[in-house]
């Protein structure tokens, strides 16, 4: 992620080195903040952005003739999953995240490839990756799920980390769904992915009933950047993948 062909070409709008902090204050054309202006030019409302905190993904596109980003998530972070069954909070933030092996059939047994310990606590260099290839000091999280996490709106001086955007995840992980939340998850808004072989909706909802349920199913397939700023900070909009079959 930080090698020298990603980091010329983020250079060439980023200073090197630095945490992009100032959002509110950005004066680049193919940067977006949510003010009347950028409304009255994309064809939105107030509304229409203001929802995007919220993730309404048909909405996501706030203006349609924005250049590409530079800005991304650390790939590792589509490696984390949580236990599947609460330790009643006696497990802390890397004692319940851990790397997800690839699970595909004809890949090698973990244990072969790779003796150590997957637990996020065995990985201190993993914690401490900033969770933007730009080191960001302010990062909102959208709705995952349909869910909101209660700490979505991450904020480090230095730059938010991966350890920053997972304790956001496991502050919310034993959090009880609500109806709406699962149904709208299911709906189009969210590209749902579908349920595992065998399962109807209905076999969802009787399942999953928090995130920690729902993370032991799914695991995040892309944390995606479309040029929205919400507040002081650009806004993450997450997929889910369907791990489960």
């Amino acid at each position: 992620m930080y090698n020298k062909r990603n980091m010329a070409k983020t250079a060439k709008r980023f200073a090197p080195l630095t945490v992009f902090s100032d959002w509110k204050d950005l004066d680049d054309d193919n940067l977006i903040d949510s003010t009347e202006e950028s409304a009255s030019e994309s064809g939105c409302s107030m509304t229409s952005i203001a929802d995007s905190v919220y993730g309404r993904r048909r909405r996501r596109r706030v203006v349609e003739t924005l250049q590409p980003y530079f800005l991304i998530m650390h790939p590792a972070l589509t490696s984390i999953a949580f236990r599947p069954e609460t330790s009643g909070g006696r497990h802390g933030v890397c004692e319940d995240a851990y790397l997800r092996c690839d699970t595909k059939a004809d890949a090698p047994d973990p244990k072969e490839t790779y003796p150590g310990s997957l637990w996020l606590h065995a990985h201190p260099l993993v914690q401490r990756s900033f969770a933007t290839d730009v080191p960001s000091s302010t990062i909102i999280i959208g709705r995952t799920a349909a869910h909101r996490l209660s700490r979505g709106r991450l904020r480090r001086s230095t730059g938010v980390t991966i350890f920053d955007v997972v304790a956001a995840y496991h502050g919310d992980l034993d959090v009880k769904l609500s109806s709406w939340e699962l149904t709208t998850f299911v709906s189009d808004e969210f590209d749902f992915c579908g349920v595992p072989r065998g399962w109807t909706d209905s076999t969802l909802f009787e399942r999953c009933k928090t995130l920690r349920d729902l993370f032991a199913i799914y695991s995040f397939a892309e944390f995606t950047w479309d040029g929205t700023i919400v507040e002081d900070g650009p806004l993450f909009w997450v997929d889910l993948k369907l791990t489960l079959q």
